[in-house]
C-alpha cells in the first residue's frame, strides 16, 4: 500500500487560499489570437493565460471574445506556469462545479446529475469531479443516461496510476479542510506527494494551483524526484497522517 505523510510545520505566513467556491474565480476576456489562445484579466488587475483547449463552451466555439464575462481556475502547464483551467462563459456550468463543491464537502454517498445535461456540460461536470478529487461515472442507455459522481471509486473504475493521483488528492483535502476551520495564525503545511510520473506530476501541479497552493520543485532523492506542495496551516502543531 503507498504511503505519504503530510508534515505540518511552525512557520508564519500571511497567505490566503483564492476566492469563490472552490478556487473560482471570475474575469474578462482581455485579448484573443487567431492561435487559439489569449489572456484574461482578473478582477484585481493581473491577467492569466488561458488557451482554446481549458475552454468549455457550448456550439463548440472553444474561443473568447474581448471583455466576455469568463469563470475559471487557476492551474499550471506541464513547465509549471500559470494557466486559466476550466473556463466556463456560463452561470449554469457555475451552478455545476457549485453542486459538485457541495457534494464533495458533504456526508452522502452519491450525487447524479440529470440526463438532460448538454454533451458540454457532461463533460465539465467529469473533469471538475475529477479535479475535486472525486469519481465520476455516466450510467443507464440513451435517453435515460446520466452522471453518477461519489466519493470512493467503485471497483475497476480507475488504473493504479489513476487511484494514487486521487488518493493524494484527497490528502491534500484533508488539509484544506483543517485550514477552513481555524483560519487564524497561520503556519506552513507540506505534503509529500512522492515519487511521481509526467501525467501524475501534471495532474497533481494543477490540482495544487486550483486550491490556491504552491507545487514546489522536486527534490532528489538517489535515482527518483520526491515532490511536495506547500500551503498554510492554522496551528503550529506537528503532525504525520499516513494513507
Amino acid at each position: 500500500m503507498m504511503e505519504s505523510t503530510i508534515d505540518f510545520l511552525v512557520e508564519t505566513s500571511t497567505k490566503t487560499l483564492p476566492y469563490g467556491v472552490g478556487g473560482r474565480q471570475k474575469g474578462k476576456c482581455d485579448q484573443w489570437t487567431q492561435k487559439g489562445t489569449g489572456f484574461i484579466r482578473l478582477v484585481d488587475g493581473r491577467r492569466v493565460f488561458v488557451r482554446s483547449s481549458d475552454i468549455f463552451k457550448e456550439g463548440g466555439r472553444f474561443s473568447l471574445k474581448r471583455d466576455e464575462v469568463v469563470f475559471f481556475q487557476l492551474g499550471a502547464d506541464e513547465q509549471g506556469r500559470k494557466k486559466a483551467t476550466l473556463v466556463t462563459c456560463n452561470e449554469d456550468f457555475e451552478a455545476l462545479a457549485i453542486d459538485l463543491y457541495q457534494f464533495m464537502v458533504s456526508k452522502a454517498e452519491s450525487k447524479s446529475f440529470p440526463p438532460t445535461l448538454t454533451a458540454c456540460q457532461r463533460k465539465f461536470v467529469h473533469h471538475k469531479a475529477q479535479d475535486l478529487g472525486l469519481f465520476s461515472c455516466s450510467q443507464g442507455e440513451g435517453p435515460d443516461r446520466y452522471i453518477r459522481v461519489t466519493h470512493e471509486a467503485e471497483m475497476g473504475f480507475l488504473s493504479s496510476s489513476e487511484e494514487k493521483v486521487l488518493k493524494l488528492k484527497k490528502e491534500i483535502q484533508i488539509c484544506l479542510k483543517l485550514i477552513a476551520a481555524e483560519p487564524a495564525d497561520r503556519g506552513t503545511m507540506r505534503v509529500s506527494l512522492g515519487d511521481l510520473n509526467g501525467k501524475e506530476c501534471e495532474e497533481l501541479r494543477t490540482f495544487c494551483w486550483d486550491n490556491g497552493l504552491d507545487f514546489c520543485t522536486a527534490e532528489k532523492r538517489g535515482n527518483t524526484r520526491e515532490y511536495f506542495t506547500e500551503c498554510f496551516h492554522p496551528t503550529g502543531v506537528f503532525r504525520t497522517v499516513r494513507a
